[in-house]
């Protein structure tokens, strides 16, 4: 079986600094008009990933730990947390 190599896309960036997401990439994610996408950073390489919904995504059960907490104290939890571990991007 051949290997598949990646396929590259190119894209300008604007004077505003906006880029349009190629056509492939957009249908590749499955992204639409209005949708919103995540960009990881790693050294010099950008991974991009499209934000599902909550309609699109599967129920979560909430643990014990976090049950009773408001959306805002989970936040703060998560990102306290995060910052403690060295993760990178909370402003």
């Amino acid at each position: 079986m051949a290997r598949k190599r990646p396929v590259g896309l190119l894209a300008r960036i604007t004077s505003k600094g906006q880029i349009t997401v190629p056509k492939a990439v957009r249908e590749r994610l499955g992204a639409n008009e209005g949708d919103t996408l995540f960009f990881s950073i790693h050294g010099d390489e950008v991974t991009v990933h499209r934000i599902k919904p909550i309609e699109e995504l599967p129920p979560v059960e909430v643990p014990p730990a976090l049950r009773g907490l408001t959306m805002d104290e989970i936040r703060e939890r998560v990102e306290r947390v995060d910052r403690e571990r060295g993760a990178d991007g909370w402003d």
